[in-house]
This record gives C-alpha cells, structure tokens and sequence, in this order.
C-alpha cells in the first residue's frame, strides 16, 4: 500500500508546485523546506511506483550497465541524493556522509560529476561537519552548474553562510543573494521560499547583534530565527532583551533542536557530552557563563561540564570565527573567576590571537575582560569600550559595592575578593563561624569544618596529631580523606603527613581567620555574640564560659565544645577538667559516654 500523504501536505505542494508536479520534485521541496517526514512519505511513495525496492549506489550501476534510460538514471540518482539529505536531516550523519561519498567516486568514474543536486549536498554534507573551507568549495562547483533560478539563489545563500563562517569579505554577496531573493520572491508563492527566508533573517539577526547590539524582532518568527532572537536576548547585555520564554517551544525542524532548547532553557542531559555539535555546545557555553555571572541560574558544574564537552572533541582550524571569538570570551571569562584552572591554561593561549572586526561586540567585550584582569586606567578603558552597557559593567565591577544592583554580580563579588586578599596580604581566608575556605583567585568558597579546623590548628602550633582532631573518632580514611582535599585546593606542598602528625608544608600560604556572622545567627543576636565572644577569647576562661553557657544547652558532650570553639579533643578535654574541678560542671558517665550539665549557682565553687 502507497504511503499515505496528508491532505494538508496536498493542497501545499498544489499551491506551491502545480498539481502536475514531479513526485521527486515535490519530496525535494517538502526536504529542503526542512518537512522531513513528509519528504519521506512521497520518496516511499516514488520507490513502491517505479518498483525501487531498495535505494543504493548499487541500484544505480545496475541501471547504467543495462543501459536504462538517461531520465530512469538520473531519478534514482535524484532519490538516492535525497536519501543521503534525509539521513543527515534525522541525525545519521554518518550514513549521509557514506553514501554521498559512494555517489560521487561512481559519477566520478562516470565523468559525470556536474549533477547540481550532488555537489549541493556534498557542500551540506561539509557544513554539518563544519569543514567550511571544503564546504565552500562545493558550494562554489555548485553554483557553476545551477541552471533554474532557485538553484542558483540556494548556492548563492550557503556560500554567503560560508564566507560568513570563514570570516571572509562578503558584501557583494550580500548584495546578490539580496537581488536573488526579490526576483524569486516576484515569481514564487511565499510558502516555496520558507527556509530559505528563515536563513536569510537568521543571518540578518546575527549581524545586527554582533556589529551593533541590537536583537532583531519580528512578529513572525519560527526555526532558527526564533532560536537566535532567544539566544541573544538571554545575554544579559543585549539591547532589546527580556524576551519571555515560552513554556513549551516547538523545536522540530530546527537543526540540533532539542539540544538548543536545552541551552536556551538551561538544562542539562547526559547525551549532551556526545551527541552534539561543537559549535553549538560553545553556543551554550558562552550563554551559561554570562547567566552565571548575571544571576547564577545556571550553576558552574554545568558550565564545565559543557567546556570538557568542547575540549574533548574540538579542532580550532576548523571552527568558524564566530564560535572561536564566542569560545575565546567564554574562556576568558571563566579565567578571570580562576586563572588557576589547568583546562583554560591549556586552550586560552591558542585563542587569544583570533580577532575579527566584523564582530565588534565579542571584540568589545574582550577588551572589558582584560581591563578587568588588570590593571587599567579606568579612563582609557571608557574610550576602548565600544559600548554603553560594558563601560557601565566595568564602572560596576571597579566601584561597586552592592552586588544586587550590578548586571554581574557575581563578578562584582569576586573582584571585591580579589580586592580583599590584596589588601589583607592574605593569600587564604578561613570563616570559622560559616566553615568556609576562600583562597585568592578561586570562583567560589569551599565549605568544610574539617578543613577549617585542620588549617585552624596548623595555624596556631605549626602541627597537630590525629587524635587531636574533633572528628578523630571516625575512620582514619576520613582524615586522609579531608587531608587530600586540602591539597588539591591549596597544592600538594602545603601540608605533610607522617604516622599520625600533620605539620606544615614548605609553601604554607598566609592565612586570615574570621568570624563573621552565620545565617542563621541574625535571628538571634545574643547567640551571635557569644558565639563571637568565644572564638575570639579563646585564651580567657571567663569569656569562654559565658559563650558555652549561651550556646550550649545542658546536657552536653566533648564534641559540642570542640565543635563551638573549633578545638582539637586535648584542648576540650582539658577546658572541660578546669571548668568540672572549678564546680561550674557537673558530670555524669565515663569516657566516650561522659555528660556534662551547668551547675546550680549555689553549689560552684568561687
């Protein structure tokens, strides 16, 4: 039984092509105007009619050695090439890819290799592999053999796309894909030029962004379009932005279209580390790492986990300029939060030559990204800045002091950081009160009261033993465990370890001790206090008392005082006999099981 075609698929190709279309003319239209399914109805439909019960180059070397007619051999070439486009259309690159090779080494041995169709699809076969130089010789081969008008204007459009990705000179192209598409509009119906207009737009949003900053937007938008007008006004530098998200978007026929929507919408799958493209996973990179910096709704795991993606499979020669620019700022972004990192020290020093002055945006943006990295007259910056919303993000991150009321608050924190440890001559920060380790040039604090309380401790005595340690009750495994991210965060030099001794290493940083405030301690202010009171005077009895008895509530064991004061089990010990021989504890139980209660005032001891 024939496939089954759609009424509404009817009267569009009637409207569009005739009624006495050829049926292969018709699948090729629904193809290139990206109507997947139903090319390959009509194409099922062409093979049952003529009896092809197989497509394949095999097929077409059969009908040339018993010398079939010129017309039946050239439509199972035109159904085989259409085959080759749909395969790569559905995600079987590598079968498109194979076959069309296969094609052209026959037609090759034929010498006839001036079939328009082929040298078409051989130039898209490059593209979607983004080999743009070979793609352009296709496409240039290509457009020497169009005949009919369509032709001619859809090799004209890619090789605009291909000087495009090259960042070739490309105005007189413009300027005759511009003349091209006018005529065809005067004697096509709009419907036949629907993809074809999609690109066009999709290329005129691109350079109104990148030379002038501004998103382009139309009332109609729909395919890559539409991505591109939601890619750019999710940029929190972009004129015309705020674009609402809608909450479902229909991404078929938009090629990569559910990992774009992914991008777009800030999701993340585990297919995304391979079944992708790499011009399209630097799209997303360069999208997140601006979110991140402007309201951290896209979180730093994802942000790398998306840069291993890249690093894993990238080759910079065959990139175009716009994704080396977007991954070049992307990357120093990322260096600026953490020069540190061994995955941007790599690939940063081959990207940092690449330029272009036809995208003065990310050209602009670079030169806001190295003013902040150093040390910069603030005026001359201005006069460098071609744009009003970077000169103001650098006006921010120089002066400001309120994050929330920044475009990129999150850089304005790090660079008060950054600011901090110079200042203080301090090359490690440790919040004993939030268990929090910054150390200069880091994106983000680590939290750990173990590792606080080992780098407390090494501080104060220069050593400290296992035993002496809050958390030696547990494993051994723990300590080696807490001991071994101390040194991937601070280097391997920084601490040593022998038996059961931790002593400072060789390039011991300096180190600032705080005791700020917690969260939680804002709702009560006297627990704040006394928590203060007792990590600050640790050395006078007195106060330490007065904190423990506003903080602890009776009864209590050894760990709650080591876990208050951040102290090793000795000191604990020993804080408690004082304070149990002075009468101001009562105890109960024996070791591990000991309890220590308050006593009345009536019965301390003076």
């Amino acid at each position: 039984m024939a496939a089954q075609i759609s009424e509404g698929t009817r009267e569009y190709l009637a409207e569009v092509l005739g009624d006495d279309a050829d049926l292969l003319k018709q699948a090729w239209h629904l193809r290139i105007n990206q109507q997947v399914p139903e090319a390959m109805r009509i194409l099922a439909r062409v093979q049952i009619e003529r009896g092809w019960e197989q497509l394949s180059i095999d097929k077409i070397k059969s009908a040339s050695s018993l010398g079939a007619q010129r017309g039946e051999q050239e439509s199972l070439l035109s159904a085989l090439l259409l085959k080759a486009s749909i395969f790569r259309a559905t995600g079987q690159e590598h079968l498109s890819s194979t076959l069309l090779r296969r094609v052209y080494d026959f037609q090759r041995q034929e010498k006839e290799i001036s079939n328009f169709r082929l040298l078409f699809e051989l130039g898209l076969d490059a593209w979607s592999r983004e080999e743009f130089t070979s793609a352009l010789d296709w496409f240039l081969m290509a457009e020497a053999c169009a005949i009919g008008l369509f032709d001619q204007t859809i090799a004209a459009a890619n090789l605009l796309w291909c000087l495009e990705a090259l960042d070739l000179p490309r105005l007189t192209q413009e300027e005759q894909l511009a003349d091209k598409l006018k005529l065809l509009s005067n004697k096509f119906a709009p419907n036949y030029l629907a993809h074809l207009a999609e690109q066009w737009l999709a290329y005129q949003i691109r350079k109104s962004f990148y030379e002038d900053l501004v998103v382009l937007k139309s009332p109609a938008l729909s395919g890559q379009p539409e991505y591109l007008t939601f890619y750019f006004s999710s940029l929190p530098y972009a004129k015309n932005g705020s674009v609402k998200l809608p909450e479902k978007w229909n991404s078929a026929g938009l090629w990569q279209g559910s990992y774009r929507m992914r991008t777009i919408y800030g999701l993340w799958s585990p297919l995304d580390k391979k079944n992708v493209r790499v011009g399209d996973a630097i799209d997303r990179l360069y999208l997140w790492v601006w979110r991140w910096m402007h309201d951290q709704s896209i979180s730093l795991e994802k942000i790398y986990w998306t840069l291993d993606s890249i690093l894993e499979r990238i080759d910079l020669s065959e990139q175009s300029k716009e994704n080396l620019l977007l991954f070049r700022n992307a990357c120093s972004w990322l260096n600026v939060f953490n020069p540190k990192e061994p995955r941007l020290r790599t690939i940063l020093p081959k990207l940092q030559s690449i330029s272009s002055h036809r995208y003065q945006v990310l050209q602009s943006e670079l030169c806001l990204i190295l003013s902040l990295s150093e040390e910069s007259d603030s005026k001359e910056v201005s006069s460098m800045l071609g744009f009003d919303i970077f000169r103001k993000i650098y006006k921010e991150s120089v002066e400001s002091n309120n994050q929330k009321m920044c475009v990129l608050p999150e850089l304005v924190r790090h660079l008060n950081d950054c600011r901090s440890f110079k200042n203080e001559q301090a090359e490690i920060k440790i919040d004993l009160a939030l268990s929090k380790i910054t150390s200069q040039g880091s994106i983000k604090p680590v939290c750990s009261p173990r590792m606080c309380e080992i780098l407390q401790q090494l501080e104060t005595n220069l050593s400290v033993q296992f035993e002496d340690l809050s958390f030696s009750s547990d494993e051994k495994r723990s300590i080696y465990n807490t001991l071994a991210r101390l040194r991937k965060l601070l280097g391997p030099e920084v601490i040593k370890v022998r038996g059961g001794e931790i002593t400072r290493g060789s390039s011991w940083p300096r180190i600032q001790i705080l005791y700020s405030q917690h969260v939680s301690d804002k709702k009560d202010p006297a627990r704040a206090s006394a928590l203060a009171l007792g990590s600050t005077s640790l050395s006078k009895p007195h106060l330490q008392i007065k904190a423990a008895q506003a903080l602890l509530k009776t009864p209590f064991e050894r760990r709650d005082i080591q876990k208050i004061f951040r102290i090793s089990k000795a000191s604990a010990c020993r804080i408690l006999k004082d304070w149990t021989d002075s009468g101001q504890l009562t105890k109960s139980g024996k070791t591990k099981q000991s309890k220590y209660m308050w006593a009345n005032k009536g019965n301390r001891k003076k």
